[in-house]
């Protein structure tokens, strides 16, 4: 069934019901007042969809292009993703972006999906299968089915399940059901805005494999040569970098009178997952170390050569402030976009007020409600996660270049709905339902000479 088939008959489901509550005579209950209300909303999105399948295939037609809205070839779902070339994948990856643009919670959402497939290589390859399986409204629907219990699209959800399992490497459980494409936070970027900051300054790379595997070369030296005289050798010195990526989760419980109480469950707890995934990483992008997410600010603090000591000890002054502005090698003082400050907003609202009462105004720029926009030409971004103490030995303040510091995404997000919890000291059921998720995330800092760090 092609997306406008399904959405004709998906349309004609609920003709009769809307038919039936819009012309009773008598009051509706509560609870038919509340399915009038999801299936009028419901209505709404299909006729909009439908209107926008059909401009879709006027223009596809006009413009001589293939046509998969109304299966005069194979939709996408029939496209052989196991034997089909890397073109075919991408090309009809492309078509399901086109049909799904509007449902991107922002534009750029989308855009930046389109651009992942269009890269052309493995990951490119592994986000077109993704978008393929996972990017339609009918997998949508199929998906929150399966996570409210119910029994959605088995076609769908097992397209999705084969794709999750053959991109799953290590250990761990390969259960569960891909998040759809336009919900997907490790495919869809988050914008400005976020309470984790660091993604919005980083180096973000999506990868599908366990570990990223880069490389960092040391500065070339030149010098003067006189005639006739041999070239010195000046190879740099190469390092590896490699980030690997960790397994993280979440759990969430519920009863059952929550379960059968709160509209629009399923997609709630979605929410809550993504905050607490955002809530996670910027902990760890920030001060992780060890076996998990390095975070930038440990990474550079490791390094002597990248800290920067105060004037007094166990005070933070204007002073200091200039000191780590002027600690940054020329290299990376003007690389535009990632430079930026990060501090907590406790540092923040202490280094506004140099300006107001010592006359420092000339290095805070463009005041607004709640943080600097700007501080000595650079963004100035708040990080909860860094300390606000002002005693020995605190990390208070971070400047640099954020390029060099990588954020590293294996794509692909994984839910699972378990209908039944038992308890664990009575084996008996316990009256709750409860979603897992987990992701692979993995950071680390390619380069510590590029940021300093203020070490009261």
């Amino acid at each position: 069934m092609n997306p406008l088939e399904y959405t004709n008959a998906r349309m004609q489901e609920l003709k009769p019901r809307i038919a039936e509550l819009g012309s009773a005579e008598r009051s509706l209950t509560d609870e038919e007042r509340s399915e009038w209300d999801r299936i009028t909303v419901e209505w709404d999105e299909l006729e909009e969809r439908k209107t926008d399948l059909e401009e879709r295939s006027r223009r596809a037609v006009a413009a001589g292009k293939v046509d998969f809205t109304f299966n005069k070839t194979p939709d996408p779902f029939q496209v052989d993703l196991r034997n089909g070339s890397r073109g075919e994948v991408i090309g009809a990856a492309r078509n399901v972006l086109e049909t799904i643009e509007k449902k991107f919670a922002k534009r750029e959402h989308g855009e930046n999906v389109a651009r992942l497939v269009d890269r052309g290589d493995a990951v490119g390859e592994l986000a077109a299968r993704l978008a393929i399986t996972t990017g339609t409204q009918e997998y949508r629907d199929a998906w929150l089915a399966a996570m409210t219990g119910g029994q959605g699209d088995e076609r769908l959800l097992q397209r999705a399940n084969e794709q999750y399992r053959a991109m799953t490497a290590g250990t761990g459980s390969s259960g569960g059901y891909m998040v759809p494409l336009m919900l997907d936070p490790t495919m869809v970027l988050t914008g400005a805005g976020s309470y984790n900051p660091f993604r919005r300054v980083a180096n973000v790379k999506q990868i599908n494999t366990l570990t990223y595997n880069g490389a960092t070369a040391a500065q070339v030296t030149a010098g003067l040569l006189t005639e006739n005289a041999a070239y010195t050798d000046n190879s740099p010195t190469v390092s590896q970098v490699q980030i690997a990526t960790y397994k993280i989760g979440a759990y969430i419980p519920a009863s059952f009178e929550a379960f059968e109480d709160i509209d629009a469950l399923a997609s709630d707890v979605l929410m809550l997952f993504a905050d607490a995934r955002d809530n996670y990483e910027a902990t760890q992008f920030a001060t992780g170390s060890g076996s998990a997410p390095h975070g930038v600010v440990a990474d550079v603090g490791a390094v002597t050569a990248s800290r920067v000591s105060p004037a007094t000890g166990g005070t933070y002054a204007v002073a200091d402030l200039y000191s780590v502005h002027g600690a940054l090698p020329p290299r990376y003082r003007y690389n535009g976009d990632s430079l930026a400050w990060v501090s907590s907003v406790q540092t923040i609202d202490k280094t506004r007020q140099f300006g107001t009462s010592n006359n420092y105004a000339n290095f805070l720029v463009n005041l607004v409600p709640g943080a600097p926009e700007s501080m000595l030409g650079s963004p100035i971004i708040e990080s909860s996660a860094m300390s606000s103490s002002y005693t020995t030995g605190q990390d208070i303040l971070l400047y640099g270049d954020f390029s060099r510091f990588y954020i590293i995404d294996r794509i692909g997000l994984s839910t699972e709905f378990i209908p039944n919890v038992f308890d664990q000291s009575t084996g008996r059921p316990s009256g709750t339902r409860a979603w897992l998720m987990h992701w692979r995330v993995g950071s680390g800092t390619a380069d510590t000479g590029a940021f300093r760090l203020l070490r009261l």
